[in-house]
């Protein structure tokens, strides 16, 4: 004899709270928590057999829109640091000669920010790291090599030599610096007038004081009657601007070629003081 069948009962009916939570779907602050740690792959393939497993509130269109944008910023982040180097594994040295090159190729105008990250194989925002902007960047090439230039060339001005000496050592130090550093003295003489007035003044204050250096050998040159004129400034602006003029052009051979190149234009620019014939 069997005893009276039991019932079996069905599922229970869900609470207010229950029936509440699956119609407005948990909150985007609660998908972060739940999903900032999982890849857009896995989202697919988890969220459905997790939610009909019955471990949570099925989602609705807002906490999937919210997950979906979590994964999508994680997965760009991730992408970004496989893709750029960390900014100071990028030396200043090699921004300055990358930009050197490309100054000299293209000119300062036409060598943007994005061509130089290219480059150098990273993100433009990574060169601000470095430097605020592009005139920084032109700057330091011009003055940084201007300075040098002064520091290595100027002491052949120095007391001590006659002044035919102290014009042909300024000279031919002038051209071998020149060709050493020609990319960083090229930009200097085509592309510094692209900075602002401020940087600029910079720049020329030490040209100036190269200029006056010479031209105060010259004048004492002409006071012991060994160079003929009357205006050392334009005696000394016309011999730098012959001195300057061969980077534009000259490419040497071999050392020998260079140092050629370098004796002649000295030993020219001491004729040309020596004879020297002001206009009335």
């Amino acid at each position: 004899m069997t005893g009276p069948r039991v019932r079996r009962a069905g599922p229970l009916a869900p609470t207010a709270a229950v029936r509440e939570s699956r119609t407005r779907g948990p909150s985007p602050g609660s998908c972060a928590a739940r999903w900032s740690e999982r890849s857009p792959s896995s989202v697919s393939l988890t969220i459905s057999p997790l939610f009909h497993a019955g471990a949570g509130p099925l989602p609705n269109d807002r906490s999937i829109a919210a997950i979906a944008i979590i994964c999508q910023r994680r997965q760009l982040v991730e992408n970004l640091a496989r893709k750029d180097p960390a900014p100071n594994s990028v030396r200043v040295g090699q921004v300055l000669e990358t930009a050197t090159r490309l100054f000299t190729e293209r000119g300062y105008e036409a060598a943007s920010i994005r061509d130089l990250a290219a480059e150098l194989a990273i993100r433009p925002s990574s060169l601000y790291h470095h430097f605020p902007g592009k005139q920084n960047i032109l700057f330091t090439i011009c003055f940084g090599m201007q300075r040098d230039f002064n520091a290595e060339v100027m002491p052949h001005l120095a007391a001590g030599r006659t002044p035919e000496e102290a014009i042909r050592g300024t000279i031919r130090q002038h051209i071998l610096f020149s060709q050493r550093r020609k990319g960083e003295v090229l930009v200097n003489i085509r592309e510094r007038r692209s900075l602002p007035p401020k940087l600029l003044a910079r720049v020329n204050e030490l040209r100036r004081q190269y200029r006056d250096a010479v031209a105060d050998v010259i004048a004492d040159g002409h006071r012991q009657g060994v160079f003929r004129l009357t205006q050392p400034k334009l005696a000394a602006m016309a011999i730098l601007d012959m001195a300057n003029g061969q980077a534009l052009w000259f490419k040497p051979r071999d050392r020998r070629d260079l140092d050629r190149l370098a004796d002649s234009y000295a030993q020219a620019a001491v004729v040309l003081l020596g004879g020297w014939v002001p206009v009335p």
